[in-house]
């Protein structure tokens, strides 16, 4: 799997038209950036042919929590969710050596 498109996300989220597209795109760029800052590293650069789908799958639902107007711990949860998946890819701990 590729970094998600804005056609995957809008299926994820079962959007029909193009009158979100500009805040879908948003939310899916801040999405990646999100996931890179936690694993530690450009994930273009950590996998440039394929992503593992666990990743793909916490990119849509970092974007979700990203776009949706949702209760806070919806958010929360999903993020959270989201984390769980990619933890297994951080490339540092945050702990000094």
């Amino acid at each position: 799997m590729s970094i998600p498109t804005l056609s995957d996300l809008k299926a994820f989220l079962r959007v029909e038209g193009d009158h979100l597209d500009v805040p879908l795109s948003l939310a899916l760029g801040a999405a990646v950036a999100e996931a890179g800052n936690f694993v530690g590293g450009s994930l273009a650069q950590q996998w440039p042919d394929e992503l593992p789908s666990d990743v793909g799958m916490a990119l849509l639902l970092l974007s979700q929590v990203h776009v949706d107007a949702g209760a806070p711990e919806e958010h929360e949860y999903r993020r959270a969710a989201a984390q769980h998946l990619l933890r297994p890819y951080r490339l540092t701990t945050g702990l000094a050596a």
